[in-house]
């Protein structure tokens, strides 16, 4: 069957995806009706013209025409490329493009197949799975699974001896469980939210507050360095609780247990560290509530939180 020049064309104009062919000036040798559409023009008005006569300034013209003359230079594709754009009425958009070499003889001239697929809704899907998959539903706070990322970014820069080392607190609530008994789970979840909006204010720019679940939080200070300046952090963190929490028009007093854990070799992962200043919170819990201690530290020495 042979297929014509009319039915290849047909074809084309019934896809979603944006195609076009330019040569080594970035004229348009052929767009499709998507192509056309989404640049609201008619293809009569853009064959033989550029993309700078169409659309003066626009921001990836320039881009554009670089990418299709390293195609033309070099013969290799550029393939599913994503770039951020802003369409006619300047709206941003994700475009992924793919460009490729046409056979010289195919239209007499070098020319670059450009074949363009807007991602945007799908970025926005993946972006929104991700954010679930690494942020806490109810406080917004970074989730374990990116706790535990950041954790491993910091334990890299600390074997590449780019870093000074790093500490891991673990917090947990004093007494919650009354908070909910007394006040339901809608003021348990009010006081959480205020919680971690208080330890997020308390750090330091770059540390990361994240909540594990229930009344638990952790904290990573990367590049703290010393004991000493973990526990500066530790102290702010409980000053944050100073002030009553109000929850359903009542003031709610809130203190915390806090573990320390030092990362000073790379050889300590996030499960490890995590245990390290799990074990340090309870020894905290032991000696009272609003308390600090270190792991490794004796037990019978609890630091404390003023």
């Amino acid at each position: 069957m042979t297929v014509s020049n009319e039915l290849l064309a047909t074809i084309l104009d019934c896809l979603p995806d944006f195609v076009q062919v330019v040569d080594a000036d970035g004229h348009y040798l052929y767009v499709n009706a998507a192509t056309a559409a989404a640049l609201e023009r008619s293809p009569d008005q853009m064959l033989g013209r550029t993309a700078d006569e169409l659309f003066p300034g626009a921001s990836n013209n320039d881009r554009m025409l670089r990418e299709v003359r390293s195609v033309l230079a070099t013969g290799e594709p550029i393939q599913d490329q994503s770039v951020e754009v802003f369409d006619p009425n300047g709206r941003r958009r994700v475009i992924s493009n793919s460009r490729l070499l046409l056979p010289s003889g195919l239209l007499g001239q070098p020319a670059v197949l450009t074949i363009t697929r807007d991602i945007t809704d799908l970025t926005r899907a993946l972006a929104t799975i991700r954010r679930q998959a690494m942020y806490d539903a109810l406080t917004g706070l970074p989730n374990r699974n990116l706790f535990a990322e950041r954790v491993s970014h910091a334990t890299e820069g600390l074997e590449r001896r780019e870093t000074p080392p790093f500490a891991v607190l673990f917090c947990d609530l004093d007494n919650f469980k009354a908070v909910n008994d007394a006040g339901g789970h809608l003021v348990g979840d009010a006081v959480l939210v205020e919680v971690g909006r208080r330890f997020h204010e308390a750090v330091r720019p770059g540390d990361t507050v994240a909540r594990f679940g229930g009344d638990e939080f952790s904290v990573l200070l990367p590049n703290v360095g010393t004991v000493d300046a973990a526990l500066v952090v530790s102290r702010r963190l409980h000053a944050s609780l100073a002030e009553p929490i109000e929850a359903a028009g009542a003031p709610r007093r809130i203190t915390v247990s806090v573990g320390i854990a030092m990362a000073e070799h790379a050889d300590l992962d996030a499960t490890e560290l995590l245990r390290r200043a799990d074990i340090a919170m309870y020894r905290a819990k032991r000696t009272g509530t609003a308390q600090t201690a270190v792991f490794g530290e004796l037990p019978d020495n609890p630091v404390p939180r003023g």
